[in-house]
């Protein structure tokens, strides 16, 4: 009909909208205002439809119910502004013209194509806000082709995409050949339509990748994986053709797989067989080799052999390889019988080729297991050695042979490069062969059989250098008494130390200590000498390195001395030992009836951080300490105590020479009785040499 006019509002929000007693203006008859009666809402996210016609009606061709049904909607054939008010008056939406009397896009035609609002709402004045609809939904089967809209569904114009799809031929993973003429199953995946969904897919068959000339483009459903039938020939490659098409029936661009061929028939039989032996190999074998199959399809081989007049044969898949070495074969010699076939994709085999015939010749090298000989690299003093336990040899009757030099090397001189040999035992194992000691770093095992045929030479080692010499960090030597403490630090100059020895020089004799896996070392010496200190490392096989640097210390009592490597050169410092007693005597000038005396003892005091005096001449210290650890008080004390001794002595001397009263009664009553300076003078003569 041509009053088969609808209105489609979408909420795009996520909450429902009440739009009781909205309008929407030009939209009635007439050109009036229509008005949306009470109890009227938009689901959220959802649409609402207004319509003249329900959906049983013969005048529409709707194929959903409308939310309201009313005769009053009549859109003008003239253009003019159509606004969406809500009920208090307020603008909420509207639709432009193009010109004063025309829409944007639709026009008065046979089809029929609706004007839609786009996906991302944006302003509806302007025409890039709408699009005429490309897409059909919920409308009756009959209104296409010419009849476009989506009414109650999403406004999509954008076809799927196809940019991740995936399209293979076969049930599962891709295949590149089929064994059938009449049928392929197709799979795919990764088509995608973000507005309005795939809901369906067209499948179709070709030799090309975009045209479907073997099978036509059919709708499948919603589906992932279907069957082809189609009538095909030999070796022809066919590519499976996938259409994505989305909710509103946009067909999307063609997604093409990477083909595949048909290939029914057996391979070709490679042709070209050739058996040959393999010299100077560790086992009785025959090398086969041959040309490939003709077939273009994908092809495996297996090769078959026997040894001649038995009846079975051994089978030995090859993959692509076009050549195969069988070991482990018979070398009486015997003769063995070969065939190559060819097996492709399907599994189908060709015809056998002819038989070969190759011979396996006695030239069966022995073998040496490497894991089952011993070297016994014994400390230096000891001849080292070479021995194999059982299965050293898998050939009991071998000479084994130890070389200073490779075989193979231009220099090699069995008259001198032969260091010995014996001859293996019944179980392969052989007896010790001896290197001398320390001599060789390395040598070659070589086993020799009756025919001459020399196994592959295997090189042993033969640790014969000491690791590198440690290093001598730190020491201190801390004398509290006659005997002194000196601990000793030191870091291995390589990995390979595992033990050590420390060397002391004392009255030049050489002294050395037991052997220790530590890095550290504490000795008691005696003091009073200066020793020389110094470091051996050992390997586990008793290699010794060259000596440590050296460490010079003397030994004195009271005295604690620290030896520091510092920039690759020791340090050393002395401080005087806590509590460690010295004494000190002070000669006195003797006087008559003055006592001998003599310096109280001093100890030595801890060291003391004091803040710096100004410089002043150095008082030599009571005990030689180049680290100046004395304090001055102790100095001090001791000047202030021999002042006082010397002080009391000259007191003592002074009461010698001075005259007592009695004397000097006895010299005035001289005076009186003789001349008084003759006599006076004679008298204290006399008396003061008398006290002299």
């Amino acid at each position: 009909s041509s009053s088969d006019e609808w209105i489609e509002l979408r909420n795009t929000t996520d909450v429902s909208v009440d739009i009781s007693g909205w309008q929407i203006t030009r939209a009635a008859t007439g050109g009036t205002t229509l008005t949306i009666p009470s109890e009227k809402s938009i689901p959220a996210n959802g649409y609402f439809l207004i319509s003249n016609f329900g959906e049983t009606s013969v005048s529409s061709i709707l194929n959903i119910a409308p939310d309201w049904v009313t005769t009053s909607v009549a859109l003008s054939n003239t253009c003019g502004q159509i606004d969406l008010k809500s009920a208090l008056g307020t603008i909420v939406d509207s639709v432009g013209c193009s010109e004063t009397d025309k829409y944007f896009f639709p026009s008065n035609s046979a089809t029929k194509h609706s004007l839609e609002r786009n996906i991302v709402v944006a302003d509806g004045l302007v025409a890039s806000s709408w699009h005429e609809s490309v897409g059909f939904a919920n409308l009756d089967a009959s209104a296409t082709p010419n009849n476009l809209a989506t009414p109650k569904f999403v406004n999509d114009i954008t076809e799927p995409s196809n940019s991740t799809a995936l399209v293979n031929d076969g049930v599962g993973a891709d295949i590149d050949w089929s064994a059938s003429k009449t049928e392929i199953s197709v799979n795919w995946s990764g088509f995608v339509d973000l507005e309005s969904s795939v809901t369906d897919y067209m499948v179709g068959l070709g030799t090309t990748p975009t045209t479907a000339d073997i099978v036509d483009f059919s709708l499948v459903g919603n589906i992932k994986t279907t069957q082809l039938t189609f009538v095909g020939t030999e070796n022809t490659k066919y590519y499976a053709l996938v259409r994505p098409v989305n909710g509103v029936g946009i067909v999307g661009t063609t997604k093409a797989s990477d083909g595949f061929t048909v290939e029914t028939l057996n391979p070709a039989t490679p042709t070209g067989l050739a058996v040959s032996d393999v010299p100077s190999d560790n086992g009785g074998s025959l090398k086969a080799n041959w040309s490939a199959s003709t077939s273009l399809d994908e092809i495996t081989y297996q090769l078959n052999y026997r040894l001649k007049g038995v009846v079975g044969w051994t089978v030995s898949a090859v993959g692509s390889a076009l050549e195969k070495t069988v070991i482990g074969l018979e070398n009486n010699p015997a003769s063995y019988e070969f065939t190559i076939e060819a097996i492709d994709y399907n599994s189908q085999h060709s015809i056998v080729s002819s038989i070969v015939t190759g011979q396996a010749v006695d030239n069966l090298v022995p073998i040496i297991d490497e894991s089952k000989v011993v070297v016994n690299q014994n400390k230096p003093g000891t001849s080292d050695t070479v021995a194999g336990l059982a299965g050293a040899s898998n050939d009991p009757e071998v000479v084994v042979a130890i070389l200073s030099i490779a075989p193979d090397d231009p220099s090699f001189d069995p008259d001198e490069d032969i260091i010995g040999a014996v001859l293996a035992n019944a179980d392969g194992s052989f007896p010790a062969i001896g290197l001398d000691d320390n001599k060789y770093s390395q040598v070659w095992l070589i086993l020799i059989d009756k025919a001459d045929n020399v196994s592959l030479p295997k090189r042993l080692t033969n640790d014969i250098v000491g690791p590198t010499a440690p290093v001598q960090n730190k020491a201190v030597a801390k004398c509290e008494s006659e005997t002194c403490r000196v601990n000793l630090d030191w870091s291995a100059g390589s990995t390979d130390t595992t033990s050590y020895k420390v060397t002391y020089t004392v009255d030049g004799v050489d002294h050395q200590t037991f052997e220790v896996s530590t890095n550290s070392m504490a000795l008691d010496l005696t003091t009073g000498k200066s020793y020389l200190f110094r470091v051996v490392g050992y390997d586990q096989f008793g290699n010794p390195s060259q000596f440590s640097n050296i460490f010079s210390i003397a030994l004195t009592k009271g005295v604690k001395t620290t030896v520091l490597l510092t920039n690759g050169q020791p340090v050393t410092t002395t401080e005087a030992i806590s509590g460690a007693i010295e004494v000190k005597s002070v000669p006195v000038k003797q006087v008559k009836t003055a006592p001998t005396q003599f310096v109280p003892t001093v100890k030595a005091a801890e060291p003391v951080v004091e803040t710096p005096a100004p410089p002043t001449e150095p008082t030599p210290p009571l005990v030689a300490d180049t680290t100046q650890s004395n304090n001055d008080w102790v100095r001090i004390l001791v000047v202030v105590v021999l002042l006082l001794i010397i002080a009391g002595s000259f007191y003592a001397l002074s009461r010698s020479v001075q005259e007592t009263p009695e004397e000097v009664f006895d010299r005035e009553k001289d005076d009186s009785k003789d001349d008084p300076t003759s006599q006076s003078n004679s008298r204290r003569r006399r008396h003061r040499n008398h006290r002299k």
